[in-house]
């Protein structure tokens, strides 16, 4: 969940403050950071990027550098002014940690035409660069430049790949699980399945796996007692995401391997919403080939196709907040809300050796028959009663008399089932009881997400 805090007012107790050190560093680190906004000439210190960053330059029809022009930024998508200032000296601009989105920028500056730059796409990790070039002319005039798709980062020296939107959207996944989308990516080696990804065994460029960072809206997901990433949320609450796989800027830090920034859905100025379901049942599916086999002769049943069910449901809903008479967030805030609950039904035959109705009471006699099955003479087994030395066998290899808790904990076996494969070594079957073993997982993701957007001016 992300909030942009407003601090409308600050009081300070100075006296309480020149008698703490510890206070007077922190409120000198603090005025320092502070001093870009203020003085719109300053250096501009970063924090991680993992929103997106637009800076550009305004420049005249011969190339030289105009300063103190107006510059405006508005994101298209909601409506909100994320910048509204002035370029410095230099005729530059920058507007740090807006959310990824297509933006429009208008440029306006005495004895030119305005410039606009409209459907320029910001996203995530990425420091759009611009040049913004204005003619000769008057304030009424306006040169439109239509921005087409992603503008290259010119600013980083970094290597990444971005997911977009559409393609986390539409790339089909198994299980729909966005950590799919990480086999789309150059350089990526994983352990797990080819169509399924182990996120705790990530390789990318050759890194050591558990050394890369995955954030979520700028937050690490990274589990400290394991070392591995978190589960990302649904496709249906995931937006975009970049992999830096190389040089990595240093303000991300913590890991020596590669960072993936993973941002959710932001609502807009429309509300918006989707519900799906989706399904998988063994029904639908043949039987596999071996499970044809009868297993048990008198009945003529066969081993049942294994259960492949796969259910989920879900659905978002995103917009602006509203509340009828008290609140209009139009503009200002906004909400993304998604659900996803997925249950997977798991099936594996368990194949056992379970004593016939014979051996229950006792009656181990197979052990001790000259022949087996199949006609092969074989050695006889002779069962002793457990009296000491030389004591004597049982009748025939039938044991008795069975104790009758032995006997209550027996009957509490299934009887077998299927013939099972022969043992000729003692006369018996083995494999003789099988049956289909069903469990049922759950899982469920939710997203929630507010953006509040107050006046840039008032923002610290």
């Amino acid at each position: 969940m992300n909030f942009i805090l407003t601090i409308s007012k600050v009081q300070f107790e100075i006296r309480g403050i020149l008698r703490n050190p510890a206070a007077m560093v922190f409120l000198a680190l603090g005025g320092l950071c502070a001093l870009p906004s203020v003085f719109p000439g300053a250096g501009v210190a970063y924090a991680q990027n993992t929103n997106a960053t637009i800076r550009g330059q305004v420049l005249d029809a011969t190339g030289a550098l105009v300063p103190n022009a107006q510059v405006v930024i508005l994101n298209k998508n909601t409506g909100v002014t994320v910048f509204n200032g002035k370029t410095d000296s230099a005729g530059a601009f920058v507007a740090p940690q807006v959310i990824p989105g297509t933006y429009k920028i208008t440029v306006s500056a005495s004895g030119l035409r305005d410039a606009v730059i409209d459907n320029l796409v910001a996203t995530v990790a990425q420091v759009a660069s611009v040049d913004v070039n204005m003619q000769v002319g008057v304030a009424t005039e306006v040169v439109t430049v239509q921005s087409k798709g992603e503008v290259l980062d010119r600013s980083t020296s970094d290597v990444s790949t971005l997911i977009a939107p559409q393609e986390v959207q539409n790339i089909p996944l198994q299980q729909r699980a966005t950590e799919n989308l990480l086999a789309f990516i150059p350089g990526v080696v994983h352990g797990g399945a080819g169509d399924q990804p182990s996120t705790s065994q990530l390789s990318i460029n050759g890194s050591r796996t558990l050394n890369t960072e995955v954030l979520l809206n700028g937050v690490s997901t990274i589990i400290a007692s394991t070392g591995a990433p978190a589960t990302l949320p649904s496709p249906d609450g995931v937006d975009q995401f970049r992999v830096l796989t190389t040089n990595a800027p240093a303000e991300y830090g913590r890991t020596s391997g590669a960072v993936i920034s993973v941002n959710t859905i932001s609502g807009t100025n429309t509300y918006h919403g989707n519900l799906y379901f989706l399904l998988r049942n063994e029904a639908l599916d043949a039987n596999q080939y071996f499970h044809k086999d009868t297993i048990n002769p008198a009945t003529g049943a066969v081993t049942p196709r294994n259960r492949d069910r796969f259910f989920q449901e879900g659905g978002s809903f995103g917009g602006p907040v509203r509340i009828p008479h008290l609140y209009n967030g139009r503009d200002k805030t906004f909400f993304f809300v998604n659900y996803d609950r997925t249950a997977i039904p798991n099936s594996t035959l368990v194949t056992e050796t379970v004593p016939t109705a014979a051996q229950r009471s006792g009656d181990l006699s197979n052990a001790s028959a000259t022949l087996d099955a199949n006609g092969t003479k074989r050695t006889p087994q002779t069962i002793f009663q457990p009296t000491g030395q030389n004591s004597p066998a049982f009748a025939g290899n039938k044991v008795g008399p069975i104790d009758p808790a032995a006997a209550k904990i027996l009957a509490l076996l299934p009887l077998p089932n299927t013939v099972g494969t022969y043992d000729p070594v003692n006369n018996r079957y083995t494999g003789n009881w099988t049956s289909l073993q069903n469990l049922t997982g759950h899982v469920q993701k939710i997203v929630v997400r507010v953006d509040r957007d107050p006046q840039r001016q008032a923002q610290l």
